[in-house]
């Protein structure tokens, strides 16, 4: 179905209990069954019990997976359709610059400072709910890889992409990716505007610490995270391989976290600095730093129309039904065969 989706998938997971409980029910109804047939043969079981059937239990059974498969369908929202709906929220602009120069694949950081800094991004949308956000990239220039958005979804699947080899030109042009973030922002006064670098600062280029003073100067706080090792550490051909980048002298090529320059341009842009380690790279706690800023409207547009209610209202139906639905027969309506 075009334009389907569910909003809360991680209730789908809900599903598995359904096969697990027909499971238990068959080997409840044959251990029933094996235990009547000690007891005698066919005949005079049935003549004994003329009231017991055979088939409603196995229908009450079947209507109450089937309620149960749509409560939990409901419960993951199903949504579909072409349905706006203009919504006023709160919330913050964060324009995240990620360094992938070759020195990101150092894996002084497990497993690399590239792969940590993702995971950690991917970490942050699970938390956000209004907040937009934009992802940009870069290594000797800056590209605009998420343009400002609040699809955490789609978000997660463009950063797990993200590779060394996006920017082919070396260098850490901090300066450009805080001058594409300025203009990545909406023109909204009175957002709160953040923009969070994550780099190791080696090779930095341009005058960062001017953009992130003009950035400040515009209301927009500058935050950087040093990712990285003090100690040159070399840097591998390819994440997981055992042979490093050399030089065109065929030395090998060594890598190490400029701490002070990233702390200097955090300083220049109102924000804070953070050290990552193996542990955190510190992206949540900048979060936290943002959000102690009273944040500004932002306004958002519902574009699926929610269908759980149908889902629902079918469900409660069938449990209606199954109600009425007795397990033994009923002796007045006994000529009446629609459940043998």
């Amino acid at each position: 179905m075009e334009g389907f989706q569910f909003a809360n998938k991680e209730f789908l997971y809900g599903l598995l209990i359904v096969p697990l409980l027909v499971m238990f029910f068959v080997f409840f109804i044959r251990k029933k069954n094996l235990a009547i047939k000690n007891m005698g043969t066919k005949e005079v079981i049935e003549s004994l019990m003329p009231e017991v059937s055979k088939s409603r239990p196995i229908i009450k059974f079947t209507i109450l997976m089937l309620s149960l498969t749509l409560i939990i369908l409901a419960i993951a929202r199903p949504q579909f359709g072409s349905k706006l709906q203009e919504i006023q929220t709160s919330g913050a602009e964060i324009i995240i610059a990620l360094d992938i120069s070759n020195s990101m694949l150092c894996e002084d950081i497990y497993p690399s400072r590239l792969e940590k800094a993702k995971s950690s991004i991917i970490k942050l949308l699970d938390k956000l709910y209004t907040d937009k956000i934009g992802i940009i990239v870069f290594a000797g220039e800056a590209n605009t890889q998420i343009p400002m958005t609040n699809d955490y979804t789609s978000s997660k699947l463009f950063i797990k992409s993200i590779k060394t080899d996006f920017i082919d030109i070396q260098g850490t042009a901090i300066a450009d990716a805080i001058n594409l973030a300025m203009n990545s922002f909406s023109p909204k006064n009175d957002m709160n505007k953040a923009v969070i670098v994550i780099s190791d600062g080696e090779n930095h280029e341009g005058d960062a610490i001017l953009a992130a003073s003009s950035a400040k100067e515009k209301g927009v706080v500058v935050h950087t995270i040093g990712i990285g090792s003090e100690r040159a550490e070399p840097i591998p051909v390819e994440s997981g391989s055992s042979q490093f980048k050399k030089d065109k002298d065929g030395e090998i090529i060594m890598t190490k976290l400029n701490e002070e320059m990233l702390k200097e341009i955090a300083e220049a842009g109102g924000g804070v600095y953070v050290k990552a380690n193996n542990s955190t790279t510190g992206l949540e706690y900048i979060y936290d730093e943002i959000n102690k800023i009273e944040k500004g409207e932002i306004t958002t547009y519902a574009e699926y129309d929610e269908k759980f209610h149908y889902l629902i209202f079918a469900a409660f139906i069938l449990l209606f039904f199954e109600f009425f639905i007795l397990e033994r027969k009923n002796r007045f309506l006994s000529k009446i065969k629609i459940f043998q």
